[in-house]
């Protein structure tokens, strides 16, 4: 299973990483409206086995207004693709992907533009992580 692809979506963005040669690496981000065109593109160019997408929690663990406009995308996406789906939690993934993107030196505005896609390749390295199939 090699095509994977994580997503991270936001109200207006959403970043997307997806697997080369199983390294987990970052696509640029979409504009979250335009995301099932993207999903769609993707799908003609390659068969999507899995799709992981970030399930923003509170910090109790409990579920959020986020988490039911995240959930609501995963049903269109689902709607559209013919692979799994796993909603995996990203809590706290935003200060990691910032602190990640800081240490290479980029500036707030480089930092604010890639951070969802860094969510998403923080996304698929946890999954690949603890995937135990």
């Amino acid at each position: 299973m090699n095509n994977i692809i994580a997503l991270d979506i936001g109200d207006v963005q959403t970043g997307i990483a997806g697997l080369r040669e199983n390294i987990p690496f970052s696509f640029e981000s979409v504009k979250t409206e335009k995301l099932l065109d993207q999903i769609k593109e993707f799908r003609t160019i390659k068969k999507i086995d899995l799709i992981i997408i970030g399930l923003p929690v509170s910090d109790d663990g409990s579920e959020n207004d986020q988490c039911r406009k995240v959930r609501k995308m995963a049903l269109k996406i689902d709607n559209i693709v013919d692979c799994d789906i796993v909603l995996e939690n990203e809590y706290l993934s935003s200060i990691e992907a910032q602190n990640n993107l800081r240490v290479l030196g980029l500036s707030p505005r480089e930092i604010k533009q890639k951070e969802h896609s860094e969510v998403a390749r923080i996304l698929l390295e946890q999954y690949l992580k603890n995937d135990t199939r």
